[in-house]
């Protein structure tokens, strides 16, 4: 839920989080709140299918791939914290409008760019569990082989063939910044000319490349973790073998 929510009214969080939400949310939510749920409840649909994984290795990271990593890089780039601070102030000006289509983008996105973080840390490259083709399959149970996480992976996939030689710099988060940017004004009260370039502070740029390595460093930390804990292997073998 948008962190705002649990600041508000008890009758307000009744009519947003009960049967009544889908009326109410669209007036009672400021637009960060709406796109935030929005964000929030397309990003977790797949949770149901990742918690079919028997691997317990396998379930976290496929979570933390395809759920944990594009929420939290989506928060703290644009969505208030606890100290109502946010690298991209953009919500001033734009009309009330979901956050659907910026889950795909970003769960798009993080595919894309997610083997070449990997490939840089040699560790990872020989350990990392589960593969690319293994979280493809969970997004393809769940939406089909055509899809809009699809569609974002492979638009940036591209980009990083032609423009960026397969690395995650400045440019490559640059992209990422200005895509949801572009959706999330596309109904501003002062559309932005197109001509005019989004500006986004260095600080910004390199706060997410920070992010990303960070997120090497969890999930080098999560496959340690996840190895020392002993398993009894009954617990996760069913009498029917599963794919993943």
């Amino acid at each position: 839920m948008a962190r705002g929510i649990w600041e508000n009214s008890l009758m307000k969080i009744f009519l947003t989080r009960s049967f009544l939400g889908p009326i109410f949310r669209p007036f009672l939510y400021s637009t960060e709140e709406y796109v935030h749920y929005t964000f929030l409840e397309e990003i977790t649909i797949l949770t149901q299918e990742i918690t079919q994984i028997r691997n317990l290795e396998k379930r976290g990271l496929t979570y933390y791939w395809l759920i944990e990593v594009p929420r939290s890089l989506f928060e703290e780039l644009f969505i208030n914290g606890i100290e109502n601070q946010r690298k991209c102030q953009i919500f001033n000006d734009i009309k009330a409008k979901d956050g659907t289509e910026i889950a795909y983008l970003t769960q798009g996105y993080i595919l894309a760019i997610m083997p070449c973080m990997l490939q840089e840390d040699e560790y990872l490259d020989l350990r990392i569990s589960p593969s690319m083709s293994e979280l493809e399959q969970i997004i393809i149970t769940t939406y089909g082989s055509e899809n809009r996480i699809f569609y974002y992976q492979h638009y940036f996939q591209q980009l990083l063939a032609d423009f960026f030689a397969e690395e995650v710099n400045d440019g490559m988060v640059r992209l990422y910044i200005e895509k949801v940017i572009d959706h999330l004004t596309a109904t501003a009260t002062f559309p932005r000319d197109s001509s005019q370039q989004i500006k986004i502070h260095q600080e910004t740029l390199s706060y997410c490349l920070w992010k990303l390595q960070n997120i090497k460093s969890s999930v080098a930390a999560m496959i340690k973790r996840l190895g020392e804990i002993k398993i009894d292997p009954t617990s996760h073998v069913s009498n029917k073998e599963t794919n993943y």
